[in-house]
């Protein structure tokens, strides 16, 4: 499968744990951790982190009871992004090519979003909605293979930017954002009055079992190129815009969960909320494996991957506050699981 290059940022070395380039470290996950499922009894894959804006975060998956893990996440500090800090989950889907569709997103759009931000010196819910169509244009030029072809494989995706006034939540699918007030976006299915109107006005179909022209659940996704041709070039049946939300960070308590959809088809989204307000106690990284097994063990068929992110960490805030500017741009804590 041939691959164009994306524009900027660093390029990722899947087989090195640690690396440093331009005096900026990255930190890949690549490994098996230590985490066993309680209920899957399988391997995990979790990390952790925490950055220079009173920020820390942990992330969890399992594949769960399917065969392999199309689910990816990443989360941490990009160099470049000053005073901002990116999470995303990404859940591939598809026989030929989710689970790299999943990864090549999960590598490419975090450099997209800089590359916009670079261009204006902000974030706009424009510039972020430009490097998702621009994200999508690129899987579009991948060449197909035996094993991967992204006309009839695809991924959602959940992304939270996080700065020092605001949060950015950008969503595409059916993954989900969960905070104190509830969710935090909208799924994307054909469930949604709004989503299954524009699928027919669009000139699709809705078909067994509430799927986009017969095929896919989410009626957002990058990929499934098969499923975007709709009567108007600028109307596909299925879309790759992004719905946007921005909420002030002061407003948005203490915990944000990013999660796959088999994270919430088992679990309430104030049930997990709920859950990391009780065990304060608890680092980032436990909470996340702790809702990642949970989920498993509630009856989740799908794989399950989410990122706890403590927007108050009181053990980092102190830290914070002294930390230059300097420094949170030289050094990256991103933390990348490959599935």
């Amino acid at each position: 499968m041939r691959r164009t290059r994306l524009p900027l940022g660093p390029k990722w070395n899947t087989h090195s744990i640690n690396f440093v380039r331009d005096r900026r470290r990255f930190i890949v996950k690549n490994q098996e951790s230590t985490f066993m499922g309680k209920f899957a009894q399988q391997q995990g894959q979790s990390v952790h982190g925490h950055g220079y804006m009173g920020l820390s975060w942990g992330a969890a998956s399992l594949r769960g009871w399917c065969p392999r893990n199309d689910d990816t996440f990443v989360a941490g500090e990009p160099a470049g992004l000053v005073n901002h800090a990116v999470f995303g989950v990404f859940d591939g889907h598809g026989l030929q090519g989710g689970d790299k569709a999943a990864r090549l997103v999960s590598r490419g759009l975090h450099r997209l979003i800089f590359a916009e931000h670079r261009k204006s010196g902000g974030l706009s819910e424009e510039k972020l909605a430009k490097a998702f169509n621009s994200m999508d244009l690129y899987l579009r030029r991948c060449r197909p293979s035996k094993k991967t072809n992204f006309k009839f494989s695809g991924t959602c995706a959940a992304v939270v930017v996080v700065g020092n006034a605001d949060i950015v939540i950008a969503n595409l699918g059916d993954s989900e954002v969960v905070g104190k007030k509830g969710r935090l976006t909208r799924i994307h299915n054909c469930e949604d009055p709004y989503e299954a109107s524009r699928i027919i006005t669009n000139g699709g179909f809705i078909c067994n079992d509430q799927r986009v022209n017969g095929r896919l659940i989410p009626t957002r996704a990058f990929g499934d190129f098969c499923l975007k041709k709709g009567l108007t070039k600028d109307k596909p049946i299925l879309s790759c815009t992004p719905e946007i939300t921005r909420i002030p960070r002061k407003d948005a308590g203490e915990f944000i969960v990013v999660g796959s959809d088999g994270i919430f088809d088992a679990l309430s989204e104030s049930s997990v909320i709920e859950y990391c307000e009780k065990n304060r106690h608890l680092t980032s990284k436990q909470l996340a494996e702790h809702i990642v097994d949970r989920a498993i063990g509630c009856g989740s068929q799908d794989n399950a991957t989410c990122i706890v992110i403590r927007l108050s960490d009181p053990l980092r805030r102190s830290a914070s506050a002294t930390a230059p500017v300097e420094s949170s741009i030289r050094t990256l804590g991103m933390l990348q699981n490959h599935s």
